[in-house]
C-alpha cells in the first residue's frame, strides 16, 4: 500500500500532455463555470443553487473562516447554508455582498479531478459605515456521471503581518485546541480492508507533510507535491497563492512558517478517499487542525514558558488539501493553510470600503 514517502521521479506525471491536454483545459473551463455559477448564487442569495454542486455525501468537507466552522457531510453543510442565504434574502445581512475576484483553476490530465482558488472582497454595513475585508475560498471537485461535485471547500480570511500579531497568543500551547472534528468516525458504509488501507496511507501523507516541515527537510517537503503546473499552494497572507510545483523555499517563505524555532503541532486530521481499489489513481482530500508554536532561544522545554511566557507563542492553524495517488505514491495537487479569524473579530479587522 502507498507510503507518504517516495521519489518524485518514480511517479507518473499528473499531466502527461499529448492527447489528454484538451481534457485538462476543458475541465479547467468547467470548474471556472462551476465557480461562476456559485458566485451568481451568492449575488442573489440563492441557497438551492449554491448547494447544488456540493457532493451529497458524508465525505464532503466544508471549512469556514471561524475556528468553529467545520462541517462534515452534506447533511450537516446544506441546511446551514440554506438558512444563512434565506436570512440574507430577507435583509438580515445588512446589505452585505461579495466582490468576486480572479479564479485560478487546475485539473488532472484525464479531466476527472479539478480544483480552484478565488480571491474576493466581502463588503458590509456596520453602524452606518460601509466596511470590507478580503476573503478567499478554495475547492476540490470530482467529476461524476451527473457532472462536477465539490468534495472539499475551504473559506478563509487572508491574514497580514499585523493581524497575525493580534491573533497570536503568548505562553504555553494548550493540550488541545477545541476542534469540531474530534471524534470523527469512518466514512459511511461497509469498506474493504484495501479501502481502509488507502485511507490510512493518505493520513500518513498528511503526517509526513508536517514532519518534513518540522525537521526543515525542504526538498522532502516539496517532493510531496505533484510535478504539475496546476498545483496550488495557498498560504495565510493576502498574496500568498503559488501555482506550480513548490520549490524548496516553501513553506518557509510563507508567513508565519518561516519563523525561526517554529513547529507545527497537529490536533486533528480528517481524511476522505475515493478509491477504485483495483487500479490507480485514487483521490483523497483532508482537513487538519493544529497550532504553530514558536519558541525563542532558551525555551527548550515546554515548562520554560511557564517561567517566561514570552518565550513561546501560539497561532491556531488549519489546512485542507487534495491529492492523487499514482503508481503507489500520493502527490498533493492543492494545499490551503489558514489562521482562523473569530467571527466576532472581523469588524475590527476590516477597513472602510473603498480604501
Amino acid at each position: 500500500m502507498a507510503s507518504a514517502s517516495g521519489s518524485r521521479a518514480a511517479e507518473a506525471d499528473v499531466r502527461p500532455g499529448g492527447a489528454r491536454a484538451g481534457e485538462t483545459q476543458a475541465a479547467r473551463r468547467e470548474i471556472a463555470e462551476l465557480v461562476a455559477g456559485m458566485n451568481r448564487a451568492i449575488d442573489t442569495w440563492d441557497g438551492p443553487a449554491y448547494v447544488a454542486p456540493l457532493a451529497k455525501s458524508r465525505s464532503m468537507i466544508f471549512l469556514g473562516s471561524d475556528v468553529t466552522e467545520l462541517s462534515l457531510g452534506y447533511d450537516a453543510i446544506a441546511p446551514d447554508i440554506l438558512e444563512s442565504f434565506a436570512r440574507a434574502r430577507a435583509g438580515g445581512r445588512g446589505g452585505s455582498a461579495y466582490a468576486h475576484g480572479e479564479v485560478r483553476t487546475g485539473a488532472t490530465s484525464d479531466g476527472s479531478v479539478g480544483w480552484w482558488v478565488q480571491s474576493m472582497t466581502y463588503r458590509f454595513e456596520r453602524d452606518g459605515e460601509r466596511r470590507e475585508h478580503p476573503f478567499r475560498i478554495s475547492g476540490f471537485a470530482l467529476r461524476g456521471a451527473d457532472g462536477w461535485k465539490i468534495a472539499l471547500a475551504h473559506a478563509a480570511l487572508p491574514v497580514d503581518a499585523d493581524l497575525l500579531r493580534r491573533l497570536e497568543r503568548p505562553g504555553d500551547p494548550p493540550e488541545a485546541i477545541p476542534d469540531p472534528a474530534a471524534g470523527d468516525g469512518p466514512m459511511e458504509g461497509k469498506r474493504s480492508r484495501a479501502a481502509v488501507a488507502v485511507e490510512k496511507s493518505l493520513r500518513e501523507l498528511v503526517r509526513e507533510l508536517a514532519a518534513r516541515y518540522n525537521r526543515h527537510d525542504k526538498r522532502g517537503w516539496s517532493d510531496l507535491f505533484a510535478a504539475d503546473p496546476d498545483v496550488q499552494v495557498i498560504g495565510v497572507g493576502p498574496s500568498a497563492i503559488r501555482e506550480g510545483p513548490p520549490d524548496e523555499s516553501l513553506p518557509f517563505a510563507l508567513a508565519p512558517f518561516g519563523r525561526e524555532g517554529a513547529r507545527f503541532e497537529s490536533d486533528s486530521v480528517v481524511v476522505r478517499v475515493l478509491t477504485t481499489l483495483d487500479k490507480s489513481p485514487d483521490v483523497g482530500w483532508w482537513y487538519e487542525s493544529g497550532r504553530l508554536v514558536t519558541r525563542t532561544a532558551g525555551s527548550r522545554r515546554r515548562s520554560a514558558s511557564k517561567a517566561n511566557p514570552a518565550a513561546t507563542s501560539v497561532l491556531p492553524v488549519r489546512s485542507t488539501g487534495g491529492a492523487l495517488r499514482v503508481n503507489g505514491a500520493w502527490r498533493i495537487l492543492q494545499w490551503h493553510v489558514d489562521v482562523p479569524v473569530p467571527n466576532d473579530s472581523t469588524v475590527s479587522f476590516s477597513r472602510r470600503a473603498g480604501r
